[in-house]
């Protein structure tokens, strides 16, 4: 049961990693090797930051709780699940990109900065992770690995498709965060 929510959680987070790179991979002339080096960084990122919202979320958990904070628990990963949706669904219906400009080539500066802004979303689901006692090994690998796809998967698709399937994506994924964070407050 833990497997499948920390996939879901992580599959509905890198799918707003995903629309933020389809909009990057849309205003790309060329894609070249930079995209595995951008790929790997934001993998990187993910895994050092949803190792961070794991140890975060441990560490509420080893304090001394009662019978009646361990309920409350559930309920906390629950609304950081909703609102981390809610984000994603507010971005979706919003107008306007992200760090507009035509780019002959991946800009990794400006990337990294993306992917700064984008790296609360793993911190969250990391402490989620941790607050439900998920394995830690397979939640940072999941981050890393989802999030490093997915933003490949996202600059080739934004290249060849332009931006219209990133908005879809981040409906998706903030509808599924929201549903899984009602889940989780009734387990």
């Amino acid at each position: 049961m833990q497997t499948v929510l920390v996939i879901m959680i992580v599959l509905s987070m890198a799918l707003g990693h995903y629309e933020a790179i389809v909009k990057r991979g849309a205003m790309i002339v060329n894609l070249d090797r930079k995209l595995l080096i951008i790929a790997a960084l934001c993998g990187i990122f993910n895994l050092c930051v949803a190792a961070g919202g794991y140890a975060l979320g441990r560490f509420a958990l080893s304090m001394d709780l009662g019978e009646r904070e361990f309920f409350w628990i559930n309920i906390v990963a629950g609304i950081l699940l909703f609102v981390s949706g809610q984000g994603m669904l507010i971005r979706a219906y919003r107008s306007g990109q992200i760090l507009e400009h035509r780019m002959e080539s991946i800009d990794l500066v400006h990337d990294t900065i993306l992917e700064l802004r984008l790296g609360i979303y793993s911190f969250i689901g990391g402490t989620v992770c941790g607050l439900l006692s998920c394995r830690m090994l397979f939640v940072v690998a999941a981050f890393a690995l989802g999030t490093a796809l997915f933003s490949a998967v996202g600059y080739i698709s934004g290249r060849s498709f332009g931006m219209e399937n990133g908005r879809p994506a981040l409906m998706i994924g903030g509808g599924a965060l929201c549903a899984i964070g009602i889940v989780i407050q009734f387990l």
